[in-house]
């Protein structure tokens, strides 16, 4: 949807390098991750659109929090806390001195800017918007109605291994970057979502009402749905053999993969715009 916005698409592409530098740093927390760290977040303020800055920020810390719903991961959260404070610190103001040139002049002239205060959203959003943008790319339309998406993955088929992956991957990693894409993936329905309309009624977010639009975000949400995606193709390529599928061992990835294909077309039936035929679309599914 940003493809004639070199601004934005310049900062997105910043994103899968901080994230990953993020997990550099949660996993070793040296004086590596902090470089990691510290050139991405100044990479990302950089490239010039705030708002993907802001929303990286969130998804890290929705990642990081997600670490506390597991032992493991408040175990290992606990003993490296003295660490991962320090190194944090250090990456953010390295990161903050790199970035300085940007970040300076934008603070001089937040004030000075009709946004200052905040500022509404420009346009209220429905969820069949959203919904198709899951399954398929950019349909252009002279008017905001029900013919119009908003892509975000563009894919039926890595919606599905999303979906997939929300059942079949144990990794608490993975379920991290899931529970944190889901947070975007609201936060970029603006008030389509529930969970955005509190959120942002009661301003639990700092900054996000500087913002006209928030599908932004979900952009940044993308890259964790396909990180989750990739968790499920890994958990039914380690699935087995054809016997012990059929022996029913393994009953629960497939039941998985079928709850989820099932959603996938639940949702393609209503929120559709019909190109073809609904016995053709019914084929293509079978198919």
């Amino acid at each position: 949807f940003y493809h004639n916005c070199f601004v934005v698409r310049g900062t997105i592409a910043v994103v899968p390098w901080a994230l990953l530098a993020a997990e550099y740093w949660l996993r070793h927390a040296n004086v590596k991750s902090v470089l990691m760290l510290a050139a991405s977040g100044a990479m990302l303020v950089l490239s010039g659109y705030p708002m993907i800055t802001h929303g990286t920020v969130l998804y890290i810390l929705c990642r990081v929090a997600a670490e506390l719903f597991y032992s493991e991961g408040r175990s290992l959260l606990r003993a490296r806390a003295a660490r991962l404070l320090v190194t944090g610190v250090a990456a953010s103001v390295l990161a903050l001195g790199l970035s300085a040139v940007q970040l300076l002049p934008l603070l001089e002239l937040v004030p000075e800017s009709h946004r200052g205060s905040g500022i509404g959203l420009v346009y209220h959003s429905f969820l069949p918007f959203y919904g198709k943008g899951l399954l398929y790319s950019y349909i252009s339309s002279t008017k905001f109605d029900h013919t119009l998406n908003m892509p975000s993955v563009g894919s039926a088929f890595v919606s599905l291994l999303f979906l997939a992956g929300l059942f079949l991957c144990a990794n608490r990693q993975v379920v991290a970057h899931a529970v944190a894409a889901l947070f975007l993936f609201n936060l970029g329905m603006q008030d389509a979502s529930p969970l955005f309309r509190f959120v942002y009624e009661h301003r639990l977010i700092p900054g996000l009402h500087v913002f006209r639009l928030m599908t932004p975000y979900l952009t940044i949400a993308v890259v964790g749905i396909a990180l989750v995606a990739g968790g499920a193709l890994d958990a039914l390529a380690g699935a087995g053999d054809l016997k012990r599928w059929v022996s029913g061992r393994l009953w629960y990835p497939g039941g998985g993969l079928l709850v989820a294909a099932l959603i996938v077309f639940a949702v393609a039936l209503n929120v559709y715009v019909p190109e073809y035929r609904l016995k053709q679309l019914f084929a293509a599914a079978v198919i």
